[in-house]
């Protein structure tokens, strides 16, 4: 989580769709990009789990594509 002085989170992505939680105000560092979620902690990581798995991509892991 990248560190910043806010008490409210930010869902952030790469290139590579690996996403993170970091500080609201924390700025956006090399290619990581904002998704425009916001919320605590666990607001955050819900919405991160939730999308993973819309998008499938724990049954990509379990079915070794």
């Amino acid at each position: 989580m990248y560190r910043g002085q806010s008490k409210y989170f930010k869902v952030v992505y790469n290139p590579r769709e690996e996403f993170s939680v970091w500080h609201a105000d924390a700025a956006l560092l090399g290619n990581w990009r904002d998704t425009g979620r916001y919320g605590s902690v666990s607001d955050c990581w819900d919405y991160i789990d939730a999308r993973e798995l819309n998008e499938g991509y724990l049954f990509k892991l379990f079915s070794g594509d």
